[in-house]
């Protein structure tokens, strides 16, 4: 029969009300109970005593910050793995260097995070390596997707680990709601959104799952979503709750299940409530099973066509059906969000809605091997049930000797690690002293590296001043040579005046020059036309003259023929005019080159006179402009145009020069007269 021994409840919260265990499983062959409340917390629960009715709290962990979804132990019940409903996952682990007796409790300490997860962790599973620690975690968040993250070498001792995203699992269907793994055949067990069930396994561990095939299904079932797996690692059963609240098993064809699994028993809730979660023992032949509303059942097998319940597992291979028939009802405690199963095969406790439940026979102890107490009377099969719970009790005493034998080599399992801390210690220790004498040799660099640099400092000190006495040098030579450039300038202003007032006597000297020249050349332009006017006279004379001569010629040759006769009475009149001719021909030559001499002259004079009149010109307009040019220079920075004139003395300089000399209180730099007011002049 089923007993109930106790309601678990947690620590008080704000409210003062005590907390409820909305999830809870056991840790295998430990007398601990580890579950979760509300606010991401875990509670660790511990048996009193082997025959002992109560559960003590042990240890609160703050787990995730959200609410615990899943919580999975591993085999050894050394290690636990927890996921949250914002995809946090954490590793928990006893912590080392710890121990006692029997009943010690030793606390779990968090060893590990996953990366955040992209969306809630609705279910997940573990697989272990030979020596039962957690090599894998599977995690579904309810995608088509399933990450294998693989624990990372870890060296002996070492306190913290780490797990590393091995492998993305793609399920064909929709999506995969719930997962389990059967350790002994490394076989992944996923369930999906469309209710189907898809096998996946690797030959070793640390190798990547390959898909097998899918459960063949039951041709009644209507198509329903998966919501729980559980698995029979001993006898290799698959039991799977669905939405609809059908709870379906298979059993595998041979012992390991390389041959595939048959379909052995499908049952039901009445009303149809959704199974929230599905538990299998692997001792007594019982399923429970817990489904929406807050309502547990215990479902005990029977073989079709026999009236009793079988009261051991049944171990053969055979794969007929059987039925399973709810044997007792169990309710969850008030406030419980989320109800889920577990059992404890070893010492036959049930939990179920922050309740414990525990199965006794009929002598009133604990049973593990029995569920016919719920009978009064006792047949053969409660006697050989005794028989065997006898057994158990001497199988429990050496049990409980070699926990004293594990007690001891774990005492010298702490002496050896104490002696490796030594150890540790006197390795830590010459590495620090190895660390003090770099540190040392660290600072004594350091010093000589300080003693150099404020050597360099100093010589780079002395140089500076050195430069700074020669600059300051330099400095009173520009001051000196600017005082001197200013002497200058007031020269070169005082020049300026001076060359300003000859290019003006110039100017007007130009202007009479000019006014002379055109004079002169007006006089030499009207004797030029009466030279020419004399010359075209004479011309007309030569002309003249040579048609008198023409003439004069042909009547003296007709004189001559006429007078060739006469004798030679007449050759000194004709000796007379030819004497007269020659000095007439001269005197005519004489005029034609004293006219050609002054028509030279005349244009020699012109060419003379217009050169130097545009050398003139040429020369006053140079002065004129470098005159304009040093009168908009500002004189004293020969840079920007004057615009600004000093009251009283007139001289003008630029704005910021003018401004500068009225704000310092100096004198006007030309005149050294004082300066009373400046003021801009618009040009």
């Amino acid at each position: 029969m089923i007993e109930q021994l106790q309601a678990l409840e947690g620590e008080r919260g704000r409210g003062r009300e005590r907390t409820c265990l909305n999830l809870a499983c056991f840790v295998p062959e430990s007398r601990l109970l580890i579950g979760s409340t509300a606010g991401g917390k875990v509670e660790v629960w511990q048996r009193t005593s082997d025959r002992g009715n109560e559960y003590k709290l042990m240890q609160t962990l703050q787990a995730q910050l959200a609410d615990v979804t899943c919580i999975v132990c591993s085999s050894t019940g050394s290690t636990f793995v927890t996921g949250s409903g914002t995809g946090e996952v954490s590793v928990w682990e006893r912590e080392r260097g710890r121990g006692g007796g029997s009943m010690a409790f030793t606390p779990f300490v968090r060893i590990a995070g996953l990366p955040l997860q992209n969306g809630g962790i609705t279910s997940l599973c573990v697989c272990e390596d030979e020596g039962g620690n957690i090599e894998d975690i599977v995690l579904c968040t309810g995608t088509s997707e399933l990450n294998v993250w693989r624990l990372k070498k870890r060296e002996w001792g070492e306190t913290n680990i780490s797990y590393s995203r091995k492998e993305v699992i793609n399920v064909p269907d929709v999506a995969a709601t719930a997962v389990e793994v059967v350790q002994c055949t490394n076989t992944l067990v996923v369930g999906t959104s469309t209710g189907k069930v898809h096998l996946y396994r690797r030959e070793n561990s640390g190798q990547d799952f390959a898909y097998v095939h899918a459960l063949p299904e039951n041709e009644q079932r209507r198509e329903s979503g998966v919501t729980a797996i559980a698995v029979d690692q001993s006898h290799n059963r698959i039991a799977v709750g669905e939405i609809d609240g059908t709870t379906t098993v298979w059993r595998a064809s041979d012992p390991l299940g390389y041959n595939g699994y048959e379909l052995s028993s499908t049952f039901s809730m009445e009303g149809g409530a959704a199974v929230r979660s599905v538990r299998m023992s692997e001792v007594c032949p019982i399923i429970i099973t817990a489904v929406r509303g807050g309502k547990g059942v215990v479902w005990a097998e029977e073989d079709e066509g026999s009236s009793n319940s079988g009261a051991m597992l049944n171990t053969s291979s055979s794969n007929k059906r059987v039925t399973y028939t709810p044997v007792f009802s169990m309710t969850a405690a008030a406030g419980c969000v989320s109800s889920t199963v577990d059992i404890d095969d070893y010492i036959g406790d049930i939990y179920y809605g922050s309740r414990l439940y525990t199965i006794r026979g009929p002598s009133g102890t604990a049973n593990l091997d029995v569920i016919q107490g719920i009978d009064n009377e006792l047949d053969d099969s409660e006697r050989a049930v005794e028989e065997g719970y006898e057994d158990i009790l001497k199988i429990r005493g050496l049990a409980l000797q070699g926990q004293q034998i594990v007690s001891v080599l774990t005492d010298i399992g702490h002496k050896a690690d104490l002696r490796v801390s030594r150890a540790r210690e006197g390795y830590l220790r010459r590495q620090r002293e190895t660390q003090v004498e770099a540190e040392n040799a660290r600072r004594t660099a350091e010093l000589i590296a300080e003693e150099a640099e404020k050597r360099r400092q100093e010589e780079v000190t002395t140089r500076l001043k050195e430069d700074v006495s020669l600059l300051q040098g330099r400095l009173t030579i520009a001051e000196e040579e600017l005082r001197e450039t200013r002497g200058d300038l007031s020269s070169m202003q005082y020049k300026e005046r001076e060359l300003v007032n000859e290019i003006a006597h110039l100017k007007r000297k130009r202007d009479e020059e000019q006014s002379n020249h055109a004079e002169q050349i007006s006089n030499l332009t009207a004797q030029l036309e009466r030279n020419s006017e004399v010359s075209g006279t004479l011309q007309d004379l030569l002309a003249q003259s040579e048609r008198d001569k023409e003439g004069l010629q042909s009547a003296l040759h007709i004189e001559r023929m006429q007078r060739e006769e006469e004798g030679r009475e007449k050759d000194g009149e004709l000796q007379l005019l030819h004497t007269y001719l020659a000095e007439f021909s001269a005197a005519v030559a004489d005029g034609a080159e004293k006219k050609e001499e002054l028509d030279r002259r005349i244009e020699e004079l012109k060419k003379e006179l217009e050169k130097e009149a545009k050398q003139r010109a040429e020369m006053a307009e140079k002065a004129e402009e470098e005159a304009q040019a040093q009168k908009r220079e500002c004189a004293v920075c020969f840079t920007n145009e004057v615009d600004h004139a000093l009251v009283k003395c007139g001289h003008m300089f630029c704005s910021d020069c003018a401004n500068e000399l009225k704000s310092r209180g100096d004198n006007c730099p030309n005149c050294r007269q004082p300066i009373s007011a400046v003021i801009r002049v618009f040009s």
